[in-house]
């Protein structure tokens, strides 16, 4: 499925998430100055942690197809949890 988000890279600078052509703000609402900032750093990576999980996800599903093997459960667990997060990601839930 194609992204529906403005496409990466985006940086942060400060309280500033810059996408594309949009510049996200956020505004101290009593928060900590370094918190804010951490935020904007969480936030600017988005686009690239999401592209990580659905490569990682591709991968195992592919070793899993592959060996015919059925994981432990706490791993099938994990992975339904991975493919569900990429599903939030791209507004399918």
């Amino acid at each position: 499925m194609e992204a529906k988000h403005t496409p990466g890279p985006w940086t942060s600078a400060g309280y500033n998430v810059e996408a594309g052509e949009v510049t996200y703000t956020f505004h101290n609402d009593g928060a900590k100055a370094g918190e804010l900032r951490a935020n904007a750093r969480l936030i600017s990576v988005a686009p690239e942690l999401l592209e990580q999980l659905e490569k990682s996800v591709a991968i195992l599903g592919a070793i899993m197809d592959k060996l015919e093997v059925t994981p432990p459960e706490k791993c099938q667990k994990d992975f339904i949890e991975m493919v569900e997060t990429i599903k939030k990601a791209r507004g399918e839930v």
